[in-house]
Parts: C-alpha cells; sequence; structure tokens
C-alpha cells in the first residue's frame, strides 16, 4: 500500500502515566487518587504482596493478586485478566517487579546457561518490549503505571592541579527498570518522600501541570485534556 499524507488532528486518547518514587513517596496513593478523578471502574494489579488493600476503606477498586515469578508474560496476561473488565483506569502497581522481582528480566538473566551476555539478552529485549508495549502502545483505558526509584550516581575522572580524582556525580533519583523505560509514557512524574510533592519529569506540550501534589481533581484535569472534554 502506498504512502498517503493528510492533515494531522488532534483526537482523544487515553495517555500512559508513570509515578516513580522511592519507598513512602505515595505512589499507590497517588495513582488511587488520579484514577479517582478518571472516574469509572478502577482495577490495580498489585505486586506488592497485597499492599494496595490498606486502601480498600478509602477508595474503590478492583484487584488483580499479583504473586512470583513475575515475568514479561505473566505482567502481560495480569494486563488482560485486568483489561477484560472493560475498566476506566489499570493501574500496575509496580512494574520494577518484572525488571528486578523474582522471575524478572535481570534474575532470568542471571539464571540462563553461557557466558555470552548479547546472545542472552538478543532473548530477554524482545520480551522485554512486548511488556513495555502492552503499557504504552494506544492503551484501551487510561494505564497508571508505578516504579519504584533510587539515586543514580557516576563516577567521574577530574583533572585538578595535575591530579587526576575520581568524583562522585549524583544524577538523581531514577526509576528502577531498563534506562529508556520512562520514555514510553505519555507522562512522567517523580515523587519525593521528603516533601510529599510531585514535579513533571516527563510530559508533552498542553498537558495539565499538578500544583505541586497528585489529587483526584488533577486526575479530571488529565482526562478532561485527553479526551477533549469541555
Amino acid at each position: 500500500m502506498p504512502f498517503t499524507t493528510k492533515t494531522a488532528k488532534r483526537e482523544p486518547f487515553f495517555p500512559s502515566i508513570l509515578l516513580s518514587g522511592p519507598s513512602k513517596s505515595g505512589k499507590t496513593y497517588g495513582a488511587l487518587l488520579l484514577a479517582k478523578g478518571f472516574g469509572g471502574k478502577t482495577v490495580l494489579i498489585d505486586t506488592e504482596n497485597r499492599r494496595s488493600k490498606l486502601y480498600g476503606s478509602l477508595f474503590k477498586f478492583e484487584v488483580v493478586e499479583f504473586d512470583p515469578p513475575f515475568s514479561p508474560e505473566r505482567f502481560r496476561e495480569a494486563m488482560k485478566t485486568a483489561l477484560a473488565s472493560s475498566p476506566t483506569t489499570v493501574i500496575i502497581d509496580s512494574a520494577t517487579h518484572e525488571w528486578l522481582g523474582k522471575g524478572g528480566i535481570l534474575r532470568e538473566l542471571d539464571d540462563m546457561p553461557g557466558t555470552n551476555t548479547a546472545v542472552k539478552w538478543g532473548k530477554l529485549t524482545p520480551r522485554h518490549e512486548s511488556f513495555m508495549d502492552s503499557l504504552t502502545a494506544a492503551p484501551k483505558c487510561f494505564v497508571i503505571v508505578t516504579c519504584r526509584a533510587k539515586e543514580k550516581i557516576k563516577l567521574e575522572e577530574v583533572k585538578k592541579d595535575g591530579v587526576v580524582k575520581t568524583e562522585v556525580r549524583r544524577l538523581g533519583l531514577q526509576p528502577m527498570q531498563r534506562w529508556d523505560f520512562k520514555y514510553g509514557f505519555t507522562l512522567f512524574y517523580a515523587l519525593s518522600p521528603e516533601t510529599n510533592r510531585v514535579r513533571v519529569a516527563g510530559s508533552i506540550e498542553g498537558a495539565p501541570v499538578p500544583d505541586g501534589v497528585l489529587t483526584a481533581e488533577f486526575g479530571k484535569q488529565i482526562a478532561s485534556w485527553a479526551l477533549m472534554k469541555k
């Protein structure tokens, strides 16, 4: 089929949203607040030892209980189960397990026989990318993904007064997932446990900006913007 051109036109869509932060930064609570603002039915895929149920008296949502192994294929199956009930929002809490958890990509890498890392990654990368597609490729509803974060550092050699020294450069909190994980999402918010605040870490032009914290009202703003509601 030959290629054609046509005028670009903004259409309603469901964004994929990443919430990243260290422990106790409010990722689960923030995700549920946004989902409340979106309205309708929420299904939460819980990899965190059923901790989401602690919020059962504050929010109305359904749970998919997800125990190890945390393989990409099982995440996709859990996503399929969540979507089967036609929810308005699916929350994956959290995606870090697919990378670092028992049965996750890095655990699989360690357990695979042989010493050729390139061959191993040749098998693992398509599995991980298929998992990513299930979260971010034209979602059928609002998708909120939480991810643990930790401080990332880089060792650099610096020459001072003729002497080369190794210094530590702090790169800030980064999601505990593959290095490019965050780039697949429409919206990316970083949460801070010290101040209970949120900042925009990745977005697109015209998207709403949170007023320092995540709220159900901000969820309504995202829904109105994404679905083009007046």
